[in-house]
């Protein structure tokens, strides 16, 4: 009796303590600071990820992510390669996520429907109103 109750806690543990994912990561890494003269220090920090659920694609930001505060800082994915974008060309021909919710912490973002992921290059962050880079993250 006392091995089939040990047998039975063995097992309701190893349940509780494997995590239940319900999104798959497509592409994950790190974001790169955007050097500027704007800037004492970092603007942004943290992980990343591009992550599939269902027939839908999402841009999720860890909880180690931080960021200075802008005005309007928002997520781009963007075709050109993470070395060519700056302040002014950062929304060009970029796709555009959408408006931050917070500058720290885990988040998510839907990605549009028909996207094609192997057309883009970049994650980006960026001030649209005041033209500055905040940070960039190669997809590959």
């Amino acid at each position: 009796m006392r091995s089939n109750c040990l047998k039975i806690v063995l097992v309701l543990v190893a349940a509780v303590a494997t995590p239940v994912t319900t999104a798959d990561a497509v592409l994950e890494g790190r974001f790169e600071v955007a050097f500027s003269s704007a800037f004492s220090g970092d603007s942004v920090a943290g992980s990343w990820r591009i992550a599939e659920q269902g027939d839908s694609l999402y841009v999720e930001l860890g909880d180690d992510f931080a960021a200075k505060k802008a005005p309007d800082l928002k997520l781009f994915l963007s075709p050109v390669v993470a070395s060519q974008i700056n302040g002014k060309n950062a929304v060009a021909g970029s796709l555009r996520i959408g408006l931050i919710d917070s500058h720290k912490g885990a988040q998510r973002y839907a990605i549009p429907k028909q996207t094609n992921l192997d057309t883009l290059k970049t994650l980006v962050l960026h001030c649209e109103e005041y033209s500055k880079l905040w940070g960039t993250a190669p997809l590959r």
